[in-house]
């Protein structure tokens, strides 16, 4: 029992006993398969929730249904008060990381640690402390001590 998934031959391809003309999708129950990096290994545990989504409804998140392509979140790690900041503020320079930090109107380089790296976002493990204002865009024309006159930008994580 199942459904046709992917097709390997069209109408009047010549075929022969040994061609492979389709998958057979389980419907009941669905499975997932994705690999998990090896770093991770130590994390894992049996009955363990994995998240996931489809394209077709990027804006839902679903447990333990499919029948699309999907995009698995396993969360290994929980850090309800890791500093996060837009990954366009950091500022490779000669094997460290930088960003520009706001403080009292001024420009002010930091050296910084990054973890764990999102699209769009990168954690930091020091160099900046929670609340403080990261600069985004314009950082080529930023120099030491330079004032500045932020805007600040809202962006979310999901």
């Amino acid at each position: 029992a199942g459904a046709v998934g992917e097709r390997f031959v069209s109408l009047g391809d010549y075929v022969t006993t040994s061609f492979r003309l389709t998958t057979l999708q389980t419907v009941d129950p669905q499975r997932a398969s994705f690999r998990v990096p090896e770093r991770y290994a130590d994390r894992l545990r049996v009955g363990q929730r994995v998240t996931f989504r489809v394209a077709a409804a990027e804006d839902r998140e679903f447990q333990g249904v499919a029948g699309m392509f999907i995009e698995v979140r396993l969360a290994t790690d929980v850090r309800p008060d890791a500093i996060v900041i837009p990954e366009d503020a950091i500022l490779p320079l000669q094997g460290a990381d930088f960003v520009w930090v706001v403080q009292a109107s001024q420009a002010s380089r930091r050296q910084v640690q990054l973890g764990v790296r999102t699209p769009g976002f990168v954690e930091i493990l020091s160099g900046v402390v929670a609340g403080e204002q990261v600069v985004v865009g314009g950082q080529e024309r930023l120099q030491e001590g330079a004032p500045v006159a932020p805007t600040v930008v809202e962006r979310g994580l999901d």
